[in-house]
């Protein structure tokens, strides 16, 4: 073992860096065990900030999925505050239309307009509210399902790693 000591000694340093690797080596931990468990250290290392790395971004995109959903509910209360603006404005032209004919705006032909002016508008509130809570509903969705998935590629992540450490250690204790 002592042939690898001057691999990694640099100048005066090489004769110790020698004795401590053929002490080593007396006391059955041979280099190759030591760069193994190091090995394994960092892969251990490694698989957990990968599995952590990925559940954040997970999170991230989870969390601008509820963004995504907040702003279809805003979006919703736009078109529905639209649309019953456009409701007033179509019933004012109603009722200016009607007594420019001559006809009373309180009862008949312009009620009736009126009343059918306002069942479509209903109507379509109504189809737009469930949908846009169709829509949110199904972000939100999403966003529980990442955040799962998330949680689950820690622990997949955790798992990864502790049965790293085990395989290193079977081998170590395998190889003396």
């Amino acid at each position: 073992m002592s042939f690898i000591a001057p691999l990694f000694a640099f100048g005066s340093a090489a004769a110790p860096a020698a004795g401590a690797v053929a002490g080593a080596a007396t006391t059955g931990v041979s280099a190759l065990s030591i760069l193994s468990g190091a090995a394994s250290v960092i892969g251990v290392l490694g698989s957990l900030a990968s599995a952590n790395a990925q559940a954040d971004s997970m999170r991230e995109q989870a969390a601008q999925v509820e963004l995504d959903a907040k702003r279809e509910d805003n979006l919703g209360l736009q078109r529905r505050t639209a649309m019953k603006r456009e409701l007033l404005t179509v019933l004012g032209q109603n009722d200016v239309n009607a007594a420019a004919a001559g006809i009373d705006i309180s009862s008949g032909i312009a009620q009736d307009m009126n009343e059918s002016a306002e069942t479509a508008a209903a109507t379509e509130l109504s189809v737009d509210r469930a949908d846009q809570n169709y829509r949110a509903a199904q972000l939100r969705a999403r966003a529980a399902n990442l955040r799962s998935q998330a949680t689950a590629v820690r622990k997949a992540g955790a798992l990864t790693a502790a049965g790293g450490i085990l395989q290193s250690g079977i081998t170590m204790y395998n190889r003396g």
